[in-house]
Order: C-alpha cells, then sequence, then structure tokens
C-alpha cells in the first residue's frame, strides 16, 4: 500500500503549505494491518496546515488522507475541514448553520433547538438549509445576507459543505471525500471559508462601536 504520509501526498502538501506562507504539523498518524468487510491494511495522517489561508482569512486547515486496501485495491481517501474564530460575531449571530443535506448534519454539528431562515432567493432555498437560534435578530441576519452574498452562495459554494458558526468558532466542513486534492481544490475551500469569515466579520465591524 502506498504510504501517503511520507510519499507524494505529503511532498504536495509540504509544498501547498510553502507555497501559501502556511505552517504545517503531522497531528495524527494511524496504521491497522487489517480492518473487517473486506478492508485491508489502512494508514491515515491528519496534517493541518495555519496562517492566513487563500482568501484572506486566517485558519487552520485540516486535511486527512486514509489509504486503505480494499478487495485487493488500493484506495485513498481525503476529508478537508477549515475552522477558526470570530470572537466579534457572539452578540450578533450566537450560532449558524449552512448545510444541505440533514441527515449528516448531526455528525458535524449539533443543530438542535434551531430554526430555519428563509431568503428570497429560490436559488439559495433549493441548495443550502440556513438555520440561526430562535432568539437571533432577524434584521441583522438579512444585512448579513446581501443579494451578492446569496448569489454567490447559490453559484458557488460546494454542494456537500456545512459551515457552522458556533459562539465564535466558525468550521468549514465537506461530508464528502475530496475526489480532487490538488492545490486548486484546497484553494477553492479555503476560499469558501475565507469568504463567510470576512463577510461575518466585515458586518460585525459594520455594528461595533466606534466602526
Amino acid at each position: 500500500m502506498a504510504d501517503v504520509g511520507q510519499g507524494p501526498w505529503l511532498a504536495a502538501l509540504e509544498a501547498y503549505a510553502g507555497e501559501r506562507s502556511l505552517d504545517i504539523a503531522l497531528d495524527e498518524h494511524q496504521s491497522l494491518e487489517k480492518g473487517g468487510m473486506g478492508i485491508g491494511a489502512t494508514e491515515s495522517y491528519l496534517h493541518t496546515l495555519i496562517g492566513t489561508l487563500p482568501g484572506g482569512a486566517d485558519g487552520s486547515m485540516r486535511v486527512r488522507t486514509t489509504a486503505a486496501e480494499f478487495r485487493g485495491r488500493n484506495q485513498i481517501h481525503v476529508g478537508v475541514t477549515v475552522d477558526g474564530t470570530l470572537p466579534e460575531s457572539v452578540p450578533y449571530v450566537p450560532v449558524l448553520v449552512c448545510h444541505r443535506d440533514a441527515r449528516n448534519l448531526g455528525v458535524h454539528f449539533d443543530a438542535s433547538g434551531l430554526r430555519s431562515i428563509v431568503f428570497e432567493s429560490v436559488a439559495l432555498e433549493e441548495k443550502f438549509l440556513i438555520r440561526v437560534v430562535p432568539e437571533q435578530d432577524e434584521n441583522w441576519l438579512y444585512q448579513l445576507f446581501p443579494p451578492t452574498f446569496i448569489d454567490w452562495l447559490a453559484e458557488h459554494a460546494p454542494l456537500s459543505m456545512i459551515v457552522g458558526l458556533d459562539r465564535g468558532e466558525l468550521k468549514f466542513t465537506l461530508t464528502e471525500d475530496v475526489h480532487d486534492p490538488s492545490a486548486d481544490s484546497l484553494d477553492r475551500y479555503a476560499e469558501v471559508y475565507s469568504r463567510v469569515a470576512l463577510r461575518i466579520r466585515e458586518e460585525c465591524a459594520e455594528e461595533a462601536p466606534n466602526a
């Protein structure tokens, strides 16, 4: 089985981090000799890339790469999450979740007790659900989602993403494997995170005293 941790994939991640001035660290490595259901030896690595991400927001990108033998063939699965902090958001939008498929939501984010918000966009409504706490100020939320931001979400955000803001902690997660773990693909995910983070930060700044 290919060693994704020490082979071309790690070299590509290190090159990616270097080209974008990000720090990179290996946070976790797991090895299994043999699993069940036809799964053979498995190697799993979790790398974290930290700094100012493509798109301009500060954050951490976590890339989990798993290589497994399945029925005599090697398979590689890549998962990506991006997270960071926005403490200034807590007074204005303590909790916000944007997602498509509620079946996978609970694995990544606790949305119990939240309510849905509907915007005047059929394209956005068909693509994502947006949920907030019951006491959320809707007028402020509508300011957070101007038409240009709504159009961008509807046209460019990945279908498999979940974006969750929970009391200042912002997390972008893909619920499916990354089929194209290239530099362009990683840039795209970081840019989605950055676009959301900077939009929230911008609206909070407009509301802050002496902004």
